[in-house]
């Protein structure tokens, strides 16, 4: 559903404005809309860089995550016209998600303002009240052994469960989300006990499977990032692994030993990886260091 406000195009879900109980008649909308624009409450900023700006607005009962894309002003007109930007990306792979039993932080309202000499695409979300996976295993890193001796706890094994039982389902409905990392995994109720799944948020990167290979990558960039906040034992590794080919059985459809295989799949990238960066810092290598160990084969 799409509106307008003078020089404003706004995009709308009826459906996930009525599932927060807002209204969503035209009053309503641009209500909401002006309140975004003008910064109309308590602003606490998120991110700001090259690519966007990001901030957590709070008026009254009601919190909200808005991001503005920052791109080249041509580039931006295109790829908002064939619904291309990063903010229709995240639009879309959020509903993609969703439409496969994924949870997802669904967008609730899309803005494009383009005037002559100005323009800015803003994405409005619902704020999350919860911690991201990252956090969970910073609190789980204190005191503990290094990973390569970690056996990790039945609690951790369980969500080791509970994530790769969501990819499987994700990868079985023949999409990856190629930014799967810990940081945008909200640990929504339930979770921990195996009740509930993550909720996703940063969905631009959700896109077609095509194959196994981007589901490897999916899995080598979960493991990655998250042993570059705290240690990740291979028991919980392998019960992660052990619950995405329950639940999708064409990864690594025909191979003997599907888990070993896909096993050898993932660490092949984490050795490649590790050659040219410091397991510690996750900093790349100077060249001769990398060098040198290239040539200690």
């Amino acid at each position: 559903m799409s509106v307008r406000f003078g020089h404003l195009a706004c995009w709308i879900d009826p459906a996930q404005w009525d599932s927060l109980g807002l209204a969503h008649d035209t009053a309503s909308v641009e209500r909401l809309v002006r309140t975004i624009l003008t910064k109309d409450g308590e602003i606490t900023p998120l991110k700001d860089d090259r690519s966007s700006l990001v901030w957590h607005l709070e008026k009254g009962v009601r919190e909200w995550v808005v991001k503005q894309r920052r791109q080249n002003v041509v580039k931006a007109l295109v790829y908002h016209a064939v619904r291309r930007s990063a903010s229709w990306r995240e639009w879309r792979g959020a509903r993609r998600l969703a439409a496969v039993g994924a949870p997802a932080r669904q967008p609730l309202v899309l803005i494009f303002d383009c005037r002559f000499g100005r323009w800015s695409e803003t994405l409005v979300l619902p704020f999350l009240d919860v911690s991201s996976l990252d956090a969970l295993i910073v609190e789980g890193a204190a005191g503990a052994p290094p990973p390569e001796s970690r056996q990790g706890s039945p609690a951790r094994r369980r969500l080791a469960r509970v994530l790769g039982a969501q990819i499987g389902r994700i990868t079985a409905a023949g999409l990856v989300n190629v930014d799967h990392k810990p940081t945008n995994l909200m640990m929504v109720e339930g979770v921990a006990q195996g009740r509930a799944e993550p909720v996703i948020i940063d969905t631009t990167a959700v896109v077609g499977r095509d194959g196994d290979e981007r589901v490897v990558r999916m899995l080598y960039n979960l493991l990655r990032a998250s042993r570059r906040v705290g240690p990740i034992g291979p028991r919980e590794a392998m019960a992660c692994l052990k619950a995405v080919l329950e639940v999708d059985p064409s990864l690594a459809r025909g191979r003997p030993r599907r888990l070993r295989h896909v096993a050898q799949e993932v660490q092949r990238r984490l050795d490649a990886f590790y050659a040219e960066h410091d397991p510690h810092t996750m900093q790349r290598l100077p060249p001769e260091e990398i060098a040198r160990r290239r040539q200690g084969r």
